[in-house]
């Protein structure tokens, strides 16, 4: 059975003749997005092979062998068609899921369409983003079990993803862009324009309860400023 957050994802794929599950993990995405008739075939691939054949197991059992097809891949390096309607990225870093992105800049003009649902630096991902001229269509927060999840559908048309000598340098330039945002600008990086308040809430009172055992452990430096400026930006999003 799939989570709810992997539902939410399957939702959000437009009917498509191929697409492509990065980190496909066990393949459970993957068979529902066939057996929903969401995808006509998929590229069910992740970096592991443990996860990869244990993929392969489930697929043959669900008896979607025919469309599903299993591939070792470190992201999308491994594609090689140019008919990839979009792919999903799920369940990893920002940094890595931008990075799977940069990495194959070259697709990226040719898709229609990609469903990313990363587990950090989220400000970061929508900066980036936004610096690549990657349309986000579809900004959802959801709760699956005690977690919340961001889920954004991006639309690729005008992408405009310029070669860079160091990418890890170019992810630290755009977080130093975002530190020097005022509080409103902040707020929108990091929760979108349409964050649930229970979400937000639920930030506020982790970053209040973080700076007050900071304080009673008499810690005073940069490190409580940053918890303040957090907090600052959850109130600007929860009455915004």
């Amino acid at each position: 059975m799939l989570s709810e957050r992997l539902k939410t994802i399957a939702s959000m794929v437009p009917e498509s003749d191929t697409l492509a599950d990065v980190g496909c993990d066990h393949g459970f995405l993957s068979i529902e997005l066939v057996k929903i008739g969401r995808a006509k075939h998929v590229l069910a691939m992740d970096i592991n092979e443990g996860p990869l054949e244990k993929a392969k197991q489930n697929i043959a059992m669900s008896g979607c062998s025919d469309q599903i097809t299993c591939l070792l891949s470190d992201g999308l390096n491994v594609v090689t068609t140019t008919k990839l309607d979009g792919f999903i990225i799920a369940g990893m870093g920002g940094r890595l899921g931008l990075k799977i992105v940069y990495d194959r800049r070259d697709l990226m003009p040719l898709m229609k369409w990609a469903i990313i649902s990363l587990q950090s630096e989220l400000d970061l991902v929508r900066l980036v983003l936004d610096e690549w001229n990657i349309k986000v269509i579809s900004d959802i927060t959801l709760k699956d079990g005690k977690k919340f999840y961001t889920v954004l559908k991006l639309d690729f048309e005008g992408v405009n993803i310029k070669d860079c000598d160091d990418i890890e340098k170019f992810f630290d330039e755009m977080n130093d862009k975002l530190s020097s945002m005022d509080v409103s600008h902040k707020a929108l990086y990091r929760y979108g324009s349409a964050s649930s308040k229970e979400y937000i809430l639920s930030e506020l009172q982790r970053y209040e309860s973080i700076k007050k055992d900071m304080i009673n452990k008499g810690i005073t430096d940069l490190r409580v400023n940053e918890v303040t400026d957090d907090i600052a930006i959850c109130k600007f999003a929860l009455h915004n």
